[in-house]
């Protein structure tokens, strides 16, 4: 799971990974690596988060 960015206690979060096109995940929201190594260093330590639907 590279540049994974945490969302939850229990190990959820955002990293970069394989995008098959369909939901194949246990609940962390995958991004594509190129993405995910760009917004990595932009989150410092504490960031708040707010997931909406």
């Amino acid at each position: 799971m590279p540049f994974f960015l945490r969302l939850t206690d229990d190990g959820v979060g955002l990293h970069g990974g394989y995008l098959p096109g369909y939901a194949a995940s246990h609940g962390c929201v995958r991004l594509p690596k190129s993405f995910a190594q760009d917004l990595y260093p932009l989150v410092p330590l504490g960031t708040p988060v707010v997931v909406r639907d």
